[in-house]
């Protein structure tokens, strides 16, 4: 399924695929939010595409959620013998040089990346901790969500849909090193998995842009061109999104020069000058400037924030407690705040989570979520929510 806007009403191409060539009425209905749209078709295909139109569509946005029923059935003179329902929502996403089009009107983001880890069940799912999560982004103010390193689970863009939280979809091919051999082994691997996150994926309204990676190891010029087969790859099934990687090498990252947004991890006051805040604001700001002069494109800032060991408090503040995770989120934020070309900001993870013992992981743990492991809010939790509330 595919949706567009005309004049006020929506499109919804259908393309539907069947396993033999048997003469069969393919019949499609739209239901809900007071629309009635049908459309029986005679053909003896394994493949058809429909269109039918909407009129003045329900559009759908964080705002207002809305969604169709759309069921498509297969029949023959014995009556209907296949029959499948999706939910789909109307609504178009575009990248201009400044700034995200939602509906074709400017969108700020701000959210979370997302990790798969609850105390109680680990990586896997669990709905009401799904619901939980998603509770907590809306208590903030955030609007969207960065899968990080690997893909949602459908059971997350299926609650996403339905709430009205934007999605940055990531495929698994995260960290990608485009040195050494085995460089073509790689981007066939790579453009497996997006195919099919695509294939997966592509009918949820609320995943609005495809990235392609999560912190590649972009420094190499052979990034480009295989990052751009990659776009390419999945453009032949979807071209409605626009597509970014989450880069962890700023202007260094050569792949900007054929995508659409920049999304950049950065970690000022911590990787980059660390426990200095007012030198950290003054590189970050010179940073950004240049890095938009090379890819004037609009701007996402996916990761910043620090870690913060739950309780751990210092005046005046010091690296690894609350109250300077918290301050530097904020002075990240004004300063992402005063660049026209920043649409948005996403401080890191919601919450924390496990990660592999180092000695850069305390206890076994990555502590830069906004909130504990439990779901407990730090300090960052509750300014981050007056500045984004404000």
């Amino acid at each position: 399924v595919t949706t567009d806007i005309r004049e006020g009403n929506g499109m919804v191409r259908v393309k539907v695929t069947r396993s033999s060539t048997d003469a069969v009425t393919v019949r499609l209905k739209i239901r809900g939010l007071g629309a009635e749209v049908d459309r029986d078709l005679e053909t003896s295909s394994e493949s058809v595409e429909v269109t039918l139109m909407v009129p003045h569509a329900a559009l759908w946005s964080p705002q207002n959620p809305n969604l169709y029923d759309l069921t498509v059935e297969l029949a023959t003179s014995l009556g209907t013998f296949d029959r499948y329902t999706l939910p789909v929502g109307i609504r178009t996403i575009k990248a201009e040089a400044d700034g995200l089009l939602l509906n074709g009107e400017k969108i700020a983001i701000k959210g979370f990346g997302l990790h798969n880890d609850m105390p109680m069940v680990g990586r896997g799912n669990a709905r009401a901790d799904v619901i939980k999560d998603l509770s907590l982004m809306r208590w903030m103010g955030a609007n969207c969500l960065r899968a990080k390193g690997y893909p949602p689970s459908e059971e997350v863009l299926d609650i996403c849909d339905r709430l009205g939280m934007l999605v940055i979809d990531e495929t698994p091919a995260a960290g990608l090193v485009f040195a050494g051999t085995g460089l073509e082994k790689r981007y066939h691997m790579s453009r497996q998995v997006s195919r099919e996150l695509v294939a997966r994926d592509k009918n949820h309204p609320s995943v609005i842009m495809w990235s392609l990676s999560g912190e590649p190891h972009s420094r190499r010029g052979a990034s480009q061109l295989f990052l751009d087969r990659m776009r390419k790859d999945m453009q032949e099934t979807d071209k409605s999104r626009p597509f970014t990687v989450a880069s962890m090498v700023g202007i260094d990252e050569n792949a900007f020069k054929v995508l659409d947004v920049v999304c950049l991890d950065l970690y000022p006051a911590w990787e980059s000058s660390p426990g200095q805040i007012k030198e950290a604001m003054a590189e970050l700001a010179t940073a950004l400037d240049n890095i938009h002069e090379k890819f004037p494109k609009p701007v996402i800032m996916t990761e910043f924030a620090p870690d913060a060991i739950p309780g751990h408090h210092a005046l005046p503040s010091e690296m690894w407690s609350e109250e300077y995770q918290a301050e530097v989120v904020a002075n990240v934020i004004q300063v992402l705040r005063s660049k026209p070309y920043v649409i948005g900001h996403m401080p890191g993870t919601l919450a924390d989570y496990r990660v592999a013992q180092s000695t850069a992981a305390p206890m076994g743990m990555a502590y830069r979520g906004m909130f504990t492991r439990e779901r407990r809010p730090k300090l960052a939790a509750h300014s981050l929510r007056t500045l984004w509330r404000r």
